[in-house]
């Protein structure tokens, strides 16, 4: 025994929805259980999960984002209401479960800069949208960040862009910080 957990597949889920059950019974579980299955897998497979189990891991172990209105971003942002649409209709079809991981900023920042290094920009640009480093942006801190970068003040932008650069947050940009990025 591997110490991993298998998951039925599509295929073997059957007609009457067992995979649709199980999930919601997994999905149900303490959220302490998700890190211990998530350290068992990752162990099993070689440190991370495969490409491919990605979006399934996204729907295991990430909670479902809160939803937020369109009144209340268009408040909180200087969107107007078929801007904010226009971008979620963009971010849903990235990001179909509601939550933006890295690998999915950088494929889209490699097609903005296709002659540049998009990974290592994309991380440094994912750490500034998940300011609460949990692997994954909701659609409001993704909107709440294309805000500050796109029609915020000068000094919103350059406060973001400076957070970006103060990679170990010591408040601090020393010659490393602006090399690694």
């Amino acid at each position: 025994r591997s110490g991993a957990i298998a998951l039925p597949t599509m295929e073997s889920a059957g007609a009457g929805g067992r995979l649709q059950r199980f999930l919601r019974r997994f999905t149900s579980a303490p959220s302490s259980l998700f890190g211990q299955v998530r350290r068992k897998s990752a162990a099993v497979l070689g440190g991370h999960l495969p490409d491919e189990a990605s979006q399934l891991e996204l729907t295991l172990f990430a909670r479902r984002p809160r939803t937020v209105s369109l009144a209340s971003l268009v408040q909180r942002t200087r969107f107007t209401s078929q801007e904010l649409k226009a971008i979620y209709r963009r971010f849903k079809s990235e990001c179909p479960y509601g939550l933006m991981q890295e690998e999915v900023l950088e494929r889209i920042l490699a097609q903005i800069f296709p002659l540049g290094n998009a990974h290592t920009f994309a991380h440094f640009v994912f750490c500034g949208f998940d300011r609460g480093r949990t692997g994954s942006v909701s659609f409001e801190q993704f909107a709440l960040c294309l805000n500050t970068l796109l029609k915020g003040s000068r000094e919103e932008r350059l406060g973001w862009i400076f957070n970006m650069y103060d990679t170990n947050k010591d408040g601090e940009i020393n010659r490393r910080e602006v090399f690694e990025v």
